[in-house]
């Protein structure tokens, strides 16, 4: 169980900086990279520790069932703190999401330039006058 403990501390760091740096704004796609791609090497080692755990436990009776609780209410806690974070992070991620989409309305809508400035065009651009 200790194994499957540290992993969860990892995740829940791993997952604790990302936020911090998506919260000044998006992170730089290479960091964005990075931290799904530690993450996903993260969940991929904690899955067959999960899985070997739960064979363990199918066949042996825990032999000391106080040290049994403990252990398991340390990592139940360890596992809820990564699911909030999950959960501030997909609040995050839902949030950057709108406002892109925003954005690329307003782009659409013509009202703001790529620059992130306002266009106004009174007359047709020069390269698509009519000539006659």
């Amino acid at each position: 169980m200790a194994e499957v403990g540290a992993l969860y501390d990892k995740l829940a760091v791993l997952t604790e900086a990302f936020l911090s740096a998506a919260r000044g704004g998006s992170p730089d796609g290479l960091s964005q990279d990075v931290f799904w791609q530690a993450r996903t090497d993260l969940v991929g080692q904690l899955q067959p520790l999960l899985e070997r755990q739960r064979v363990w436990l199918e066949r042996h009776a825990a032999p000391d069932q106080a040290a049994y609780r403990e252990a398991a209410a340390t990592q139940t806690r360890k596992m809820q703190r990564v699911e909030a974070l999950d959960g501030s992070l997909l609040q995050q991620l839902t949030a950057m999401r709108g406002r892109i989409a925003e954005q690329l309305k307003a782009i659409r809508q013509g009202k703001k330039g790529l620059a992130g400035y306002q266009v106004e065009q009174k007359v047709a651009p020069r390269f698509c006058r009519k000539t006659t």
